[in-house]
């Protein structure tokens, strides 16, 4: 009977223990999660250690164990060990699951994270922690449309909890746009500054963001649709004033830049920006104004060039230069009226002004050449002419002293051929400056790819005949004068020199019908005048003769 009564005090005292130790227990996870709530993560720490010392098994104490150890990521493996401990204890136990999901998650262990809050939510799909816990992962992927479609999950289940994620999903979608940004990755950066603002259309931050990567991109209207939603916001964003103002510069919307720049000086009088933009757009605008009146001189030029009214021409050339001293073309057609008027030093100066506005101007390279060449050719006829007047040909010589300074001609031609290997002009003064120094052969070349380039240039069809009777290939020089006065029946330049080669072939009486046709289009040519009498002296021969020609 007494064995049987202090058995009875054993099993009340044991039972007493374990009530006491389970209510130490959990005063000490109480303790915990109020140390949690404020913050106190450390003491938070304490107090589930004592709890797991009184009770190992405590799931509360291991779980907020685990999650307090999550945040110092570096020992995420003894968090591991918490969650593991729980998942023995209760397979099934969700905030276990997700505990280890965010551990994995730290690791960037994506794959291995996903599975564990996929467990939680095949039995739960409502799991908010588990839904944001996927949220974690999308991020590491930069999966922005699952963010935002599991953003809006967890928003519909709960307002608060969704409102908290918003600022951590539009923090994270700042911060990436801006490194895309800053790496020239623009449209991608705008992907996400759009999911960004479709979570907080009145952020102003991302406009002002999203506005200087369209910038960069040169989309200036979008631009300004950004930095409108600003001003609609805060009117006297003297800044955001002046950023619009430059970009309606660049969309060359003057007016409206300057209204602009008038906003934002009137708001911040100081503004350096402004104030400096604002006078390079009315610079330009004045730039623009005189490019105008440039542009009228020029067309007026062109027209009288048309009309031969060559001095009129010039003036209104100069007066397109005044208005736009780098209008590389006025500078261009004034050496060409110039030439027309044999001014030939001061032609050569207005092709080297175009030249030195752009050197790519084939065709002031090209008149620069065959100035030169007929500079050369003038003045050494004019020696050999005025053989016997020492001042004259003094004169000459020094003239051409002179031009020493210069490239011979065909020099030119092959900058402008190198320049544009399809630019028939050229191709053709080279050929000629080539028959001037007797090398036919590199000659005829010339003339063939200028054909090449236009079949309808009667001159090339014509110089070719030229070059083709010199090297006494008279049938294949005839072909050449016939294509040409094909093209152009009034090219008296070849109705002579086909003459000249049916006299060579001493058929004196065609080359008398090819003189007059000749002199019916030039009846001033004394040189054709002197060739017919030759060609009809022996025809009167000939048939005086009685013989065939």
């Amino acid at each position: 009977m007494i064995f049987r009564k202090c058995t009875l005090s054993i099993v009340i005292l044991l039972v007493l223990f374990i009530t006491s130790s389970c209510n130490e227990d959990r005063k000490f996870v109480e303790k915990g999660k109020e140390s949690l709530k404020v913050s106190n993560n450390e003491q938070a720490l304490v107090y589930f250690n004592k709890a797991l010392e009184v009770n190992p098994k405590n799931k509360e104490a291991l779980i907020g164990k685990g999650k307090i150890l999550l945040l110092k990521s570096e020992i995420t493996g003894e968090a591991d060990i918490c969650f593991d401990k729980v998942l023995k204890i209760d397979a099934e136990n969700t905030e276990a699951w997700n505990g280890k999901g965010l551990s994995y998650c730290i690791q960037k262990k994506d794959k291995e994270a996903l599975e564990c809050f996929d467990t939680v939510l095949s039995k739960d799909p409502n799991n908010i922690d588990s839904l944001k816990g996927k949220i974690l992962i999308f991020e590491h992927q930069s999966n922005i449309e699952d963010i935002m479609t599991y953003y809006k999950k967890v928003l519909q289940l709960n307002q608060t909890e969704g409102n908290t994620l918003k600022g951590n999903i539009l923090t994270f979608l700042c911060k990436h746009g801006k490194e895309l940004s800053d790496n020239h990755k623009y449209e991608e950066a705008i992907k996400y500054y759009d999911k960004a603002l479709e979570l907080d259309p009145s952020n102003l931050k991302v406009w002002n963001d999203k506005g200087d990567v369209l910038y960069s991109l040169g989309k200036y209207e979008e631009f300004i649709k950004c930095y409108d939603k600003i001003l609609e916001k805060d009117p006297k964003a003297a800044v955001i004033w002046c950023s619009k103002g430059n970009a309606l510069n660049s969309l060359k919307k003057y007016n409206e830049a300057l209204t602009c720049y008038n906003k934002s000086l009137k708001l911040d009088p100081k503004n350096k920006a402004a104030r400096i933009n604002k006078v390079k757009t009315l610079k330009e605008m004045k730039h623009i104004k005189d490019l105008e009146w440039s542009k009228y001189y020029y067309d007026k030029g062109r027209e009288l060039f048309k009309q031969k009214k060559y001095e009129e021409s010039i003036l209104y050339f100069t007066e397109a230069i005044k208005y736009n001293p780098n209008d590389t073309d006025a500078w261009y057609n004034k050496g060409v009226v110039l030439d027309k008027q044999d001014k030939y030093e001061e032609a050569v100066k207005c092709y080297d002004k175009a030249i030195q506005i752009d050197p790519n101007n084939v065709y002031a390279w090209n008149m620069k050449g065959a100035i030169l060449d007929r500079i050369r050719e003038w003045l050494n006829a004019k020696i050999i002419v005025f053989a016997n007047y020492k001042d004259i040909v003094d004169d000459a010589r020094n003239k051409l002293d002179n031009l020493s300074k210069y490239e011979e001609g065909i020099k030119y031609y092959n900058k402008a051929i190198q320049i544009d290997p399809n630019y028939g002009s050229a191709w053709y003064n080279k050929g000629t400056s080539l028959v001037n120094k007797e090398k036919y052969e590199e000659a005829i070349k010339c003339f063939d790819k200028a054909i090449q380039i236009d079949p309808y240039d009667d001159g090339a069809w014509n110089n070719k005949g030229y070059v083709l009777d010199k090297q006494e290939k008279y049938e294949e020089a005839i072909r050449c004068y016939n294509k040409a006065l094909e093209l152009d029946s009034n090219n008296a330049s070849a109705w002579n020199n086909k003459g000249v080669t049916l006299y060579n072939l001493k058929k004196y009486e065609e080359a008398v019908n090819c003189y007059d046709k000749a002199l019916e289009l030039n009846p001033n040519d004394e040189g054709v005048k002197k060739e017919r009498e030759k060609a009809l002296e022996l025809k009167n021969f000939v048939e005086k003769l009685g013989g065939n020609q």
